[in-house]
C-alpha cells in the first residue's frame, strides 16, 4: 500500500492556523519560499564541511518552518534532511539536497501563481 501522496502546500489549513486570515498565511508562505535557496545553500556548505551540528539545527528549523506554513511535502523532507543529519549519512544528504531543489523549484511555481 502507498503512502497518500502529501500536498506541496495546504493553502486552506495554511489560513485556518492563522485564524482565517489567508493573507497572513501567503505571506508567511512568501518568507518560507523566499528562504529555500539560502536554506539550499547553507546545507550543501555545512555539509562539505561536516558539520553535523549546522545541518540538524538548519534541517530542524525549516521542518518547523513548513509545518507552521502546511507544507506537508517540504515538511516530511525536511524530517529526512534531520534525521540524516542526526545519523551523519552523508550519502544520504545528497539526493536529499536534489529533492529539497526540486521541491524548492514547486513551491516557487506556486508561489508566483498565488501573486
Amino acid at each position: 500500500m502507498n503512502p497518500p501522496e502529501l500536498q506541496d502546500w495546504d493553502r486552506a489549513a495554511a489560513a485556518r492556523a492563522m485564524a482565517n486570515d489567508a493573507s497572513a498565511a501567503k505571506r508567511l508562505f512568501d518568507m518560507l519560499v523566499e528562504g529555500l535557496a539560502l536554506a539550499q545553500r547553507e546545507l550543501e556548505q555545512h555539509l562539505q564541511g561536516d558539520d553535523w551540528e549546522a545541518m540538524l539545527a538548519l534541517a530542524h528549523k525549516l521542518r518547523g518552518s513548513s509545518r507552521l506554513c502546511c507544507a506537508p511535502t517540504l515538511e516530511e523532507l525536511a524530517g529526512r534532511l534531520e534525521a540524516a543529519a542526526l545519523s551523519r549519512q552523508g550519502e544520504v544528504m545528497t539526493p536529499l539536497l536534489h529533492e529539497l531543489a526540486q521541491q524548492t523549484q514547486r513551491l516557487e511555481r506556486i508561489r508566483l501563481e498565488q501573486t
